[in-house]
């Protein structure tokens, strides 16, 4: 090898780390394999089926001396397309998609946490009638090794006997999870949607919803006479993967969701409707689908400007935003001492960062650019309360735009940094006192134990720890990177006055 060049040699012992190190407790990486299972179903079109199966040592052929770990799920099994995708570590193919669940790429790195250095995917892919069997080393993982497929020898327990599958076996399970903990672990973390999971033949019951009303339009002639119906209900708790979703109705399949929204089409909702608590489905004629993209926003820019897109939006607030307020009820009122103090919080925060930006984002123009994009642009305050002279190539061109208010349902706009945030609380699926949902919104987490701390605390407390919380949250959205989140976090603490 020449001397000025080098190849990084990737071992086994860092993918062995890394799946110890991604997830904080061993039914995560349970969970991320029955999440992936999730997405295999709805790849294929059907309402998943999972399930998790725990045998004892020599009960399964594949780990005939010790302990194994199974995840059989009724997707499209291990199609061609599914292996292009399957091999991406880092990124998933589907990331950006509301209908799938996946992001990283990495779920497939959770089984080497959960047993030795190997794993195997027995497979009947969509379209066949053969059992393959594909064994992965994890010094396959970034070595550019082959992984050929083998024909299952011998009856596997376990299989379905027909139609398309994918079945995880980890031989020389470690045993560091066992049912009943993975039975709460999984009614936290599973989507409210149609789905059957299942852990020792036993169901794994999911959150229920607290209350649940449907409406529907009359109908519109935008959609030659097809009416938009609307599937509101609120969850006692949230989970990760709860959302508001925008449906299909000649497909079935959602396109996109509430929370991926584009900024500009979200600014034009009722607030209400964007209630972290509010769940559900829109269903829409006119077969969206062909409208949706890969991208963020999940349908085309085009599409909102379009006569479908402007009569979806004014149903969404005419007839969403009235059902979503009879849902949320006293949800929509601010309660309890976080909510109390955060107006303390908001106005620590404009002390030491400024007042919350209350600008309007460029809209694209004709060429799909923003003013933003040309050189020697910058946003100025036109004085008029909200709306913002953009200067650049010698052309004035102003825009006016409602301010970023709060939401109606309490919470406040925070500045951090060079950032601003709408703060609000409420009880949801997450290890952390609080965190960045995408919108720049900051949840509170009502649920965790460092904020059932908080509510205990006299009043003169609770705003310097939420401010902390704050801050942590912030930092980690921003910085979460690996560097020095202690250090950043304590470094903006120190220009508060607490």
């Amino acid at each position: 090898m020449s001397k000025n060049l080098f190849v990084f040699k990737a071992s086994d012992g860092l993918v062995r780390a890394m799946s110890a190190n991604l997830y904080r407790e061993p039914s995560l990486m349970i969970a991320e394999l029955v999440i992936n299972g999730l997405d295999a179903a709805t790849r294929r079109g059907v309402v998943p089926e999972i399930a998790v199966r725990f045998w004892t040592a020599g009960e399964h052929p594949m780990s005939p001396d010790s302990p194994a770990m199974t995840v059989l799920d009724n997707g499209t099994g291990f199609t061609d397309e599914v292996i292009a995708d399957y091999v991406r570590v880092g990124e998933s193919a589907h990331r950006n998609d509301a209908r799938f669940h996946g992001t990283h790429g990495l779920g497939k790195l959770a089984a080497f946490g959960l047993g030795h250095d190997r794993f195997a995917i027995v497979t009947r892919p969509q379209g066949s009638k053969q059992v393959l069997v594909y064994w992965i080393a994890a010094a396959d993982v970034f070595s550019g090794h082959e992984i050929k497929a083998e024909r299952a020898k011998g009856v596997l327990p376990g299989l379905p006997g027909s139609g398309p599958f994918t079945f995880i076996v980890i031989p020389d399970f470690n045993g560091s999870v066992d049912e009943a903990e993975l039975h709460e672990r999984l009614t936290q973390i599973l989507p409210i949607r149609p789905c059957q999971v299942t852990v020792q033949d036993q169901l794994v019951e999911l959150r229920r919803f607290q209350a649940e009303r449907e409406v529907e339009t009359p109908p519109l002639p935008a959609f030659s006479g097809g009416t938009i119906r609307f599937r509101l209900a609120v969850a006692e708790v949230t989970g990760r993967h709860d959302r508001v979703r925008i449906i299909d109705v000649v497909s079935g399949r959602p396109v996109t969701s509430f929370e991926t929204l584009p900024a500009s089409i979200r600014r034009r909702l009722e607030p209400i409707l964007l209630h972290p608590k509010l769940q559900g489905e829109v269903l829409v004629p006119g077969n969206l689908e062909k409208h949706s993209e890969t991208g963020r926003s999940g349908i085309a820019a085009a599409y909102w400007s379009s006569e479908h897109g402007e009569v979806l939006i004014a149903a969404l607030n005419v007839y969403g935003a009235p059902l979503a307020s009879e849902l949320l009820g006293s949800e929509t009122k601010p309660k309890g001492p976080i909510e109390d103090r955060l107006g303390d919080v908001a106005d620590l925060f404009t002390k030491s960062f400024g007042e919350p930006d209350d600008s309007v984002e460029p809209e694209p123009d004709d060429k799909g650019t923003k003013p933003t994009d040309k050189p020697g642009t910058k946003p100025q305050p036109d004085g008029k309360g909200g709306g913002l002279t953009k200067k650049g190539d010698g052309k004035k061109n102003e825009r006016t735009g409602r301010r970023n208010s709060p939401p109606s349902f309490g919470g406040v706009l925070v500045k951090v940094e060079d950032t601003t945030y709408t703060v609000i609380s409420f009880a949801c699926d997450s290890d952390s006192p609080c965190h960045v949902r995408l919108g720049n919104t900051i949840v509170i987490n009502t649920r965790h134990r460092e904020v059932e701390r908080v509510q205990k605390m006299a009043p003169s407390r609770v705003r310097e720890e939420l401010a902390r919380h704050i801050i942590e949250a912030h930092v980690a959205a921003k910085h979460g990177d690996g560097s020095d989140l202690f250090g950043q976090v304590y470094k903006i603490l120190a220009k508060l006055k607490l």
